[in-house]
C-alpha cells in the first residue's frame, strides 16, 4: 500500500448500507488521514521552496556587496598606485637635485666641505623600484650601512 500517493481503493467514499460499518469507518479515516499527510507534505514543500528562495536572495545580495567591494578596492588600488608613481618621480627629482647640488657645493667650495658637513660625495646609486613598490639598489652594497655612498660618521668620511 503506496501511503503517500491514495489508492482509488481508499478514496472511494463507503457506500452506505455496508455490510461492515467498521471497516467503512477506517476507510474515511484511512482518506482523512492521508489527506492530512498530503497537506502536511505540500505545506513543507512550499516551506522549503520559500527557504530555498530566501537562501538564493541572501547569496545574490553577498554577490552584489562582494562586487561592490571588488569595484572600490581597484578604484582605491588605480588611485595609490598614482600616487605611489607621483612619489617615485618627485623622489628621483630630489634625488638629482641633490646630487646636482652636492656636486656644485663640492666644485665651488672643494672637498672641504662635504668633510664639515659629514658626508662623502660619491657618485649616487642609482635605484630601481619593481611593479610592487619595493626598493632595489642597483649597485653592490658595500655592507657597512651606508646608503649611496653617505655616511653620518664623520670618522666613516675620511680617506
Amino acid at each position: 500500500m503506496d501511503i503517500w500517493n491514495a489508492s482509488p481503493a481508499l478514496a472511494v467514499p463507503a457506500v452506505q448500507g455496508e455490510a461492515n460499518p467498521g471497516l467503512a469507518l477506517a476507510r474515511r479515516d484511512g482518506v482523512t488521514q492521508l489527506d492530512e499527510r498530503e497537506l502536511k507534505r505540500e505545506r513543507r514543500k512550499q516551506s522549503n521552496r520559500e527557504s530555498a528562495r530566501r537562501s538564493r536572495l541572501r547569496k545574490q545580495q553577498e554577490c552584489e556587496e562582494l562586487a561592490r567591494k571588488v569595484a572600490d578596492l581597484t578604484t582605491e588600488n588605480s588611485a595609490l598606485r598614482a600616487e605611489l608613481d607621483n612619489l617615485k618621480k618627485a623622489c628621483q627629482d630630489m634625488e638629482a637635485e641633490n646630487s646636482r647640488l652636492l656636486g656644485g657645493m663640492a666644485h665651488s667650495q672643494g672637498p672641504s666641505v662635504t668633510t664639515t658637513l659629514g658626508m662623502s660625495i660619491d657618485p649616487p646609486k642609482v635605484q630601481h623600484h619593481d611593479d610592487e613598490g619595493q626598493l632595489h639598489k642597483k649597485s653592490s652594497n658595500n655592507s657597512n650601512g651606508n646608503y649611496a655612498g653617505v655616511s653620518h660618521k664623520p670618522e666613516a668620511n675620511t680617506r
